[in-house]
């Protein structure tokens, strides 16, 4: 008499099943990852450029170039300023942080406002994707304090402002 030894195709099948339903349930969890993580990313980058810009804030202090009008660079880090803050260009960023993952785009901004940056995760992308595409990114921007209309003198740059969307993160 011989022994046979293995799985019947009916156990083969209920361990299919099981398998299916166990991944059924799993899947959902491991697809909200890939969000969280770009998410984290850009919040990660947000926090560096905070620290990025104090530690240039402080350096500009000790050189004395804190209240500088003009955009001036801070040594040889290749970083400019310009009111004891970091401009807020995409090269001035790049020289700043070490990034990856993130694209960066620049807009020049107008009389009230020092320039803005708009940071997302993956390659570079044009406006028009970014404004109706899938809205995941930071944007940062400072306005310039212009005390009185009549002499038109800018007398500082504000604290920055940042506006997160992860709507389509």
């Amino acid at each position: 008499m011989k022994n046979q030894t293995g799985f019947t195709l009916i156990e083969l099948v209920i361990v299919i099943i099981i398998l299916g339903i166990l991944s059924a349930t799993a899947i959902p969890k491991f697809i909200n990852l890939q969000s969280d993580a770009k998410k984290a990313v850009l919040d990660g980058f947000v926090g560096g450029f905070n620290s990025a810009d104090s530690m240039v804030m402080s350096k500009a202090t000790i050189l004395g170039l804190k209240y500088s009008e003009t955009v001036t660079p801070v040594g040889d880090t290749g970083v400019d300023i310009q009111y004891g803050h970091m401009t807020l260009t995409k090269e001035n960023i790049e020289a700043a942080m070490h990034i990856s993952g993130i694209s960066l785009k620049f807009n020049p901004g107008s009389v009230k406002q020092s320039g803005s940056l708009m940071a997302y995760p993956g390659k570079e992308k044009s406006n028009l994707d970014l404004l109706i595409g899938k809205k995941c990114w930071v944007y940062i921007t400072r306005d310039k304090s212009i005390p009185g209309e009549i002499d038109k003198a800018i007398t500082a740059i504000t604290e920055i402002s940042i506006t997160k969307n992860y709507s389509g993160c």
